[in-house]
C-alpha cells in the first residue's frame, strides 16, 4: 500500500522536528460549481428563487450523523450571505460574539428538507429552528465549515490577492 502521509513542519517552535501528518489531514474543499442540473437527490421547494448568477450548494446529512436520525436523511440549500443577510445574523447575536458563527451560517439556509427556510414557524416545515437544532453537533458544525469556505478566502485567494491586488506607495 502507498504511503499516502506527507512531513509538515511545526512553525511554533524552530528546533522542533517534522511531523508526520496523514494526506487527509488537509480540510476539504467545496467542489467548483458546474453548469449542471440539480442533484437527483435534492429536493427543490417551487418557490426558491436564487439570486441571478449566484452559486446555489446543495447539502445532504446523512441521518446517522444528525440528532434525530429516525427522521433520516436531512438536507438543505444556501447560497452565500448578502449585505442585508449579516445585519439580519448580527442582529440575532444580541451582542454575543460566541454567536456570530452559528447565526451567520443559519442565515445562508434558504432550504430545509424541501421547503424554503423559515423563521417565523416554531417547528414544523422549513423551521430552521428545529432544522438547527435536529441535525445535531456534527451537522451544525458541517454547515459552519461550508459558510467558512463560502465566505472567507482561501491560501490561494489570499496570497494572490497579498502578491497581486494591493499597491502601496509613500506619499510625500
Amino acid at each position: 500500500m502507498e504511503d499516502t502521509r506527507r512531513l509538515v513542519a511545526d512553525e511554533t517552535e524552530p528546533e522542533t522536528p517534522m511531523a508526520v501528518v496523514p494526506e487527509e489531514a488537509a480540510t476539504p474543499r467545496l467542489p467548483a460549481a458546474d453548469g449542471s442540473d440539480v442533484p437527483e437527490w435534492a429536493v427543490v421547494p417551487k418557490d426558491l428563487r436564487p439570486p441571478k448568477g449566484r452559486q446555489v450548494i446543495f447539502l445532504r446529512i446523512p441521518a446517522k450523523m444528525t440528532d434525530a436520525p429516525l427522521k433520516g436523511e436531512r438536507q438543505c440549500i444556501v447560497w452565500t450571505l448578502s449585505d442585508g443577510d449579516e445585519k439580519l445574523a448580527a442582529e440575532r447575536c444580541e451582542g454575543k460574539a460566541g454567536r456570530a458563527s452559528a447565526e451567520y451560517t443559519k442565515q445562508m439556509i434558504r432550504s430545509v428538507d424541501g421547503h424554503v427556510a423559515s423563521w417565523m414557524k416554531a417547528g414544523g416545515p422549513g423551521s430552521l429552528d428545529e432544522f438547527w437544532r435536529e441535525i445535531g453537533g456534527k451537522g451544525r458544525n458541517l454547515l459552519m465549515r461550508v459558510y467558512s469556505q463560502l465566505h472567507l478566502a482561501d491560501d490561494e485567494e489570499l496570497r494572490d490577492f497579498f502578491e497581486n491586488c494591493i499597491a502601496v506607495r509613500t506619499v510625500g
